[in-house]
């Protein structure tokens, strides 16, 4: 720097400039005459640590990364607002009314009524021995427990690991010899095919118990 405070400079045989500022020497690598924005902000900055060309990627960086986390969580919000939204209480159902088990939402239902394409459970014999086959069935499954029993009906509540939990509801027609049943989930608008699956599993243990 001379007495009038300005830069020496002196120009190499690539047109590459060399500039004392401050007492430091740092090379700028731009062309003669082109102004070099991103040196003046790494040595005003004092990053002497970083290369100009990082310098420059730096702030862009830290902007993408900002923005993808933004978004990330306005993705996390939606997604558990659509399978969290839907919520419900246990309630009853009213016996020999057979429609009354209709799935009235079939991304978290399932029943023997044509939603989820099963079928209704099969016995013989009388109510009572039907009764009794369905609470046998039900006690091998650990997570549920039964809240309601009628002579021709029974409500049960699965719970699961998560926390979740699914109503199911027994009828028993001792005209048809058969057992109506619906599977709900309590909470979410999606069940992933659980109540399905899971009511799939109870009619091969209650036919297994035959």
């Amino acid at each position: 720097m001379n007495a009038n405070g300005n830069c020496n400079c002196r120009c190499n045989s690539n047109s590459t400039f060399t500039v004392a500022r401050f007492g430091m020497t740092r090379p700028l690598h731009t062309r003669v005459g082109v102004a070099n924005p991103t040196y003046r902000a790494e040595s005003v900055s004092g990053n002497a640590g970083l290369a100009p060309d990082k310098m420059a990627r730096a702030p862009d960086t830290l902007l993408m990364t900002i923005i993808s986390s933004r978004l990330a969580q306005a993705t996390l919000a939606v997604t558990a607002s659509l399978l969290l939204g839907g919520c419900a209480t246990p309630g009853v159902v009213p016996v020999g009314d057979r429609s009354a088990l209709a799935c009235t939402l079939p991304s978290n239902c399932v029943d023997s009524l044509g939603m989820g394409g099963l079928a209704p459970l099969k016995y013989r014999g009388t109510p009572e021995q039907a009764l009794a086959r369905l609470e046998a069935t039900l006690k091998t499954f650990a997570e549920a427990q039964i809240v309601r029993r009628e002579a021709l009906a029974v409500q049960i509540i699965f719970t699961t690991p998560q926390g979740f939990r699914d109503q199911v509801d027994f009828q028993i027609d001792p005209t048809a010899k058969r057992i109506d049943f619906r599977s709900r989930s309590l909470l979410g608008l999606f069940d992933f095919g659980k109540n399905r699956s899971r009511m799939q599993a109870f009619a091969l243990r209650f036919q297994a118990l035959a």
